[in-house]
């Protein structure tokens, strides 16, 4: 299952080039730095903290575009040979995630729409965040369908009606399709 939200920053990026490094073309290396200092500029000119963005736009579409596809680029180039040390896998594996959250996120954010929102934080760290409105879908399509789901709250119903939490937590249908306890 996609992860359902998601933030990056400059220490991440910085994280998984440190962690890449020797599993990758200098050059890549060098490239994803340079993405991840043009998101790190891009970043300080949103003034403000938790600034919602309507769209990526400008300086922070060209960082999140490089980072997402020198991402690929670097995730391609790992290899894996059978012949590795278990520490070399291990170390390469451990990589392999930094970077493909470096990468996942920057594509997610670059692909946002209307039902996501996407911001700015600038407390400690400047860094750029997405979520979805609503988790419904994610709910129905990754738990609700596979599973027996039991909820409890005492705030389940709302004028003795379930019908606005059940279509919030992805549930189709109304009370009259169901029984509820």
């Amino acid at each position: 299952a996609l992860p359902i939200s998601g933030s990056i920053d400059v220490a991440a990026v910085e994280r998984a080039a440190k962690l890449i490094r020797k599993y990758v073309e200098p050059s890549t290396h060098d490239r994803l730095l340079a993405a991840g200092d043009s998101l790190g500029r891009a970043l300080t000119t949103i003034e403000g903290d938790n600034v919602r963005l309507e769209s990526v736009t400008g300086p922070l579409h060209t960082a999140l575009t490089a980072l997402r596809d020198i991402g690929k680029v670097a995730l391609d180039e790992i290899k894996s040979p059978s012949t590795d040390d278990p520490d070399v896998a291990a170390a390469k594996k451990r990589a392999k995630a930094e970077l493909g959250d470096v990468h996942s996120v920057a594509a997610d954010l670059l692909t946002a729409d209307e039902r996501s929102v996407v911001w700015v934080s600038n407390d400690r760290f400047a860094a750029i965040h997405h979520a979805p409105l609503s988790v419904a879908d994610y709910l129905k399509g990754t738990l609700l369908e596979r599973s027996t789901v039991v909820m409890t709250s005492a705030t389940l119903a709302v004028a003795g009606n379930m019908d606005a939490t059940a279509a919030a937590m992805g549930f189709a249908g109304t009370d009259k399709d169901r029984t509820w306890a």
